[in-house]
């Protein structure tokens, strides 16, 4: 008999997973804009809902922009997307009820499958003002290029095994995109609360999670500090490679 010492070998994100520019988040947004008129600025085609073109014509991110959330789904009833959307509720309570430090919220859903007319006939029920909700169908080169114009992912992914960590992280990681997640047994081998991302359990600790992160955003220092340290982490996650790790084993 020949005994063998078994290795895990994590996931790593795929090269098109990276940080983007400004420029490609502008052409980006201006090219669906055409189709969703939620990333539009209806009073100046030159601008998104995002971005602007400074004086020399170059884009730039404004200043007055909304913060971004990001998730991906196959929508089915494996990810509860009722608790992103009673957070999503609390937000919009929030901004309404008069909190001038948070940013009106663009929550982008990507993806097709069963539940998702389901969840979009819910959002078209709410009355919103501050929170707009985007349930686009992206081309494959161009869902890399969302995650990384975000500002917060979100996971609704639970193992029905136990055992299985979100590829979407990794992918959302890849792009150095601090990720909020939804507990689950083996999550802390990937998200780790407070170090390289956030995790909660329930629609109440996601809200809240969501207010802190967009306080005062984008002009908030501190938050900005915290930000900056969850994206350091990552970004050690995500320079050990394929390669790189296969090497350590």
């Amino acid at each position: 008999w020949v005994y063998s010492r078994a290795v895990t070998l994590y996931d790593r994100p795929s090269p098109q997973f990276r940080q983007v520019s400004v420029y490609e988040t502008h052409d980006l947004l201006q090219r669906l804009s055409t189709q969703y008129t939620e990333l539009r600025d209806l009073q100046n085609p030159t601008r998104t809902v995002l971005t602007e073109l400074t004086p020399e014509g170059l884009p730039a991110f404004r200043t007055d922009r909304p913060g971004v959330v990001v998730s991906s789904t196959s929508w089915t009833q494996d990810e509860d997307f009722s608790i992103l959307l009673a957070a999503l509720e609390d937000y919009e309570e929030a901004k309404s009820a008069g909190s001038t430090s948070l940013p009106p919220l663009l929550c982008i859903i990507t993806g097709k499958g069963p539940m998702k007319e389901h969840y979009r006939s819910l959002v078209l029920s709410k009355n919103w003002l501050n929170v707009k909700v985007v349930m686009p169908w992206l081309q494959p080169e161009d869902y890399p290029l969302l995650l990384g114009s975000a500002d917060l992912g979100v996971s609704l992914h639970t193992s029905s095994s136990g055992l299985d960590l979100p590829m979407k992280i990794v992918d959302m990681f890849g792009c150095l995109l601090p990720v909020a997640a939804v507990h689950f047994p083996c999550l802390k081998e990937l998200v780790r609360h407070q170090e390289n991302g956030l995790v909660f359990k329930n629609s109440e600790e996601l809200s809240y999670q969501l207010t802190t992160w967009f306080q005062d955003f984008p002009n908030n220092q501190e938050q900005n500090k915290k930000h900056l340290k969850l994206k350091e982490e990552i970004n050690k996650f995500v320079k050990l490679g394929w390669h790189e790790n296969w090497k350590l084993c």
